[in-house]
């Protein structure tokens, strides 16, 4: 009965991981995509992120940790721009108040880099057999007409080889960090990426996440 229980919690926990994962990758689709014009002149930072939140439809905080850590009243902004994402205008307000973008919990975080990678990795698992199967093309049989010496057709039969595309897993665990957030990581301590029977399972940030979903699908759109 202990061992049943506890296999229920294993479930439950490994389906809300992958819910809030989902949900942080909507947050982030949805700042990519959402255009707005700004102007700020001596403006808070807390005022200008919930002017994002209400502009974007996405939740926008400064992390407890790294709030204790800075003075936030002392960080104004002044700039204006138009027709830019809510994801490059966030990145541009973090810039400037010495600070980084996380995504969790389906929200955005502004945290100081030395809590950049507190408790963010999520674990995914991607199955691209699809791009590593041996036969993309199965043999087929070709039918053709062929003259003898009695000037008369023969029909002459010959099976066409099957043709193999594929990639490497071994190339696609090697390729991802060198395409998708290159340096970050060896930056991330707790970064890792390994093959298993088909599989890629990835440790990282949300929004490294994306872009390697970004990354699978522009291969398999090539292949």
């Amino acid at each position: 009965m202990k061992y049943a229980v506890l296999a229920v919690l294993g479930v439950i926990v490994f389906f809300s991981v992958q819910l809030f994962a989902g949900t942080t990758e909507m947050a982030i689709e949805k700042l990519k995509v959402t255009k707005i014009d700004v102007t700020y002149d001596d403006i808070s930072l807390e005022d200008v992120l919930a002017d994002i939140k209400e502009k974007t439809g996405v939740s926008i905080t400064i992390d407890p940790k790294s709030a204790k850590e800075i003075d936030i009243d002392d960080i104004v902004i002044t700039m204006t721009l138009n027709d830019i994402s809510g994801y490059d205008l966030l990145m541009a307000i973090a810039r400037y108040a010495e600070m980084r973008v996380v995504f969790k919990y389906g929200m955005a975080w502004l945290v100081t880099p030395e809590h950049y990678y507190d408790g963010r990795n999520i674990v995914k698992i991607y199955d691209v057999r699809d791009l590593t199967m041996e036969i993309k093309n199965f043999p087929g049989i070709s039918i053709r007409l062929k003259g003898n010496s009695t000037g008369e057709n023969d029909i002459w039969i010959e099976e066409d080889e099957a043709k193999y595309e594929r990639i490497e897993t071994d190339i696609l665990e090697e390729i991802i960090p060198d395409f998708v957030a290159n340096g970050k990581w060896d930056e991330n301590p707790g970064a890792s990426i390994q093959q298993l029977a088909g599989m890629l399972i990835i440790r990282q940030a949300p929004e490294v996440h994306y872009e390697i979903m970004k990354l699978l699908s522009e291969i398999r759109s090539n292949n």
